[in-house]
């Protein structure tokens, strides 16, 4: 029919509804083998015309209860939009003895297999379900599923539209005047659903100079990384799915003219990027990205570094990684308590530097009364956000550049006796462009992961150079050159406690991460192991395999696990 080819479901929109829907499976609801039926002779007219909701008379996103045939409309959303409520109010209503309900105009079947979007409203599921014996319950209301085609969006798809579309700018630019820009470098990209991480990484990457020059073009088909690349092979070409993105980012061939900046609704699709092959190309390998969730931005950088640098090296091994441009090292002095010799020691490279918060630090700063307010949509009955307090840049500096002790390194020199250590980290040397992470998560008293509410005052000037690292210096005892020993109590792998370790996992650690941890702090002692994770977790191996018997021990963990 006409309405099932109008809501046909495009590859673009397949790619962001497996990205959702990835996220965690649906259960088989429990309720559909005992499910009260009530035989009050209701029956579902075939013609779609005749449905509308008996609360409100909405004839659309309308949900049929399975157990009394009534119908309703679906929930509103959390910002008003949506359905009239209907559905719902109807099971609490009737006292909530009917819970399970299937969206009308979303039947279709595959096989002998009954595909539709149902939900279940009991307390202790409240969501989407299966319901194997559909059918049946169908057929008990006169709708015969052979032969039915889908005709209105599924609930999966309108979260994908709502998220992709949603207005964020009303939320986050509130009270600001904000300046419509067009032309080469001013482009955006379209949210394909809590695409932000991989968005913003893009948009960096892009504003780079030595980036554009390798993957940029001028015009968006001369890109050398199209040449001898197919159609069939393009998808899965990531150097050409990058030249592409940034091609597109950069040219200004995809730019709106700027007469109509101003003009009302939504921009043309002609003028609207949406990187969804890049995104399916570079997440559909990994575990996270290929999900619709939020992720962490720094993480999919290092990612994305990762592959591009691997696709270089088998393109043109001559030819300098795009990583090279952010990498530096790090290099550690330690000092010996017992006879106050030095030692150095240098980090492999890294590509973010990874700053801690000292929170201690951080001051409630009066506001400014021109600064436009930023405010965040409130449900009703909320309680006013309290003040965020800032945290000047330079004191995260500081912090990480301030001496620590270790309390149990093994000195080689001193017959592997243990000793305390007093060190300090400094920089190797300065990459071209040095990528920050501020480190927003601590553990808090639970045991989970706590975002830490604080504005960074970061000044447009940074100078670095009183944290370069000047090496060993005239009359400085240095400890001999010997061989390094794990700084672990013994020469073998601790035993790892599978109790700390399902603990570890369970705030949504990987288990090699989780392994590495509890085997630099002796094997069982979680709290520790969790101040570990936080500062190793952006280390390149973190997450590969454990070496066998006798390959070099994870970092020492600072301060016995802090």
């Amino acid at each position: 029919s006409v309405e099932s080819i109008i809501h046909h479901v495009g590859l673009a929109v397949q790619q962001d509804l497996t990205a959702w829907q990835d996220d965690e499976e649906i259960p088989v609801t429990k309720y559909y083998q005992d499910l009260p039926f009530v035989d009050n002779g209701v029956k579902i007219s075939p013609d779609p015309k005749q449905w509308k909701c008996e609360k409100s008379g909405a004839t659309e996103n309308l949900w049929l209860n399975l157990s009394d045939g009534y119908i309703g409309g679906g929930r509103k959303n959390w910002d008003g939009s949506g359905g009239s409520n209907g559905a719902l109010d109807h099971f609490q209503e009737t006292g909530e003895k009917y819970p399970l309900v299937v969206k009308l105009g979303t039947i279709t079947t595959e096989g002998s297999t009954v595909h539709a979007d149902c939900f279940s409203y009991a307390k202790d599921e409240d969501g989407p379900v299966k319901i194997p014996n559909l059918a049946e319950l169908l057929a008990k209301r006169g709708i015969q599923v052979a032969g039915l085609q889908k005709t209105e969006k599924s609930t999966a798809e309108l979260e994908v539209e709502l998220n992709a579309n949603y207005a964020f700018d009303a939320i986050t630019e509130s009270g600001s005047k904000l300046v419509s820009v067009t032309g080469p470098g001013l482009q955006g990209l379209q949210n394909l659903g809590n695409s932000c991480y991989l968005n913003s990484v893009v948009q960096c990457f892009a504003a780079i100079p030595e980036f554009s020059k390798r993957y940029a073009s001028v015009k968006p088909t001369s890109s050398p990384f199209f040449d001898g690349v197919s159609p069939r092979g393009a998808p899965n070409d990531l150097l050409a799915q990058t030249a592409k993105l940034a091609t597109a980012l950069t040219s200004g061939a995809y730019a709106m003219p700027k007469e109509d900046l101003d003009t009302d609704g939504p921009a043309h699709p002609k003028y609207r990027l949406a990187p969804r092959m890049f995104k399916h190309l570079i997440g559909k390998d990994h575990v996270d990205f290929r999900t619709g969730q939020q992720q962490d931005a720094a993480q999919f950088l290092q990612y994305l570094l990762e592959q591009l640098d691997r696709a270089e090296m088998k393109k043109n091994k001559d030819q300098s990684k795009t990583s090279s441009l952010f990498s530096f090292a790090m290099e550690d002095r330690l000092v010996c308590s017992a006879d106050q010799k030095m030692k150095y020691k240098s980090h492999a490279p890294e590509t973010v530097w990874s700053l801690r918060l000292p929170m201690d630090k951080a001051k409630v700063v009066p506001k400014d009364d021109d600064e436009p307010e930023l405010k965040k949509q409130k449900q009703d009955g909320e309680e006013e956000e309290k003040p965020i307090p800032t945290l000047a840049f330079n004191d995260c500096v500081e912090s990480w550049a301030a001496e620590s002790t270790l309390d149990d390194y093994r000195w080689p020199h001193m017959q592997n006796s243990v000793h305390a250590a007093k060190q300090t980290t400094r920089f190797e040397n300065f990459p071209r462009y040095l990528w920050v992470q501020a480190q927003r998560y601590e553990l808090g008293p639970d045991w989970q992961p706590v975002k830490l509410e604080v504005n960074l005052d970061i000044s447009e000037e940074i100078d670095l150079n009183a944290y370069k690292a000047k090496g060993p210096q005239e009359g400085e005892e240095l400890v001999p050159d010997e061989s390094e020993v794990p700084v672990v109590a013994s020469s073998s792998k601790p035993e790892i406690s599978e109790a700390g370790l399902s603990q570890l996992m369970d705030m949504g650690f990987q288990m090699n991460g989780c392994k590495r941890a509890l085997m630099a702090v002796g094997g069982s002692d979680v709290e520790a192991a969790m101040n570990w994770i936080f500062e190793h977790n952006m280390d390149p191996d973190f997450n590969d395999p454990i070496p066998e018997e006798g390959a070099a021990a994870p970092a020492p963990a600072p301060g016995g696990g802090g």
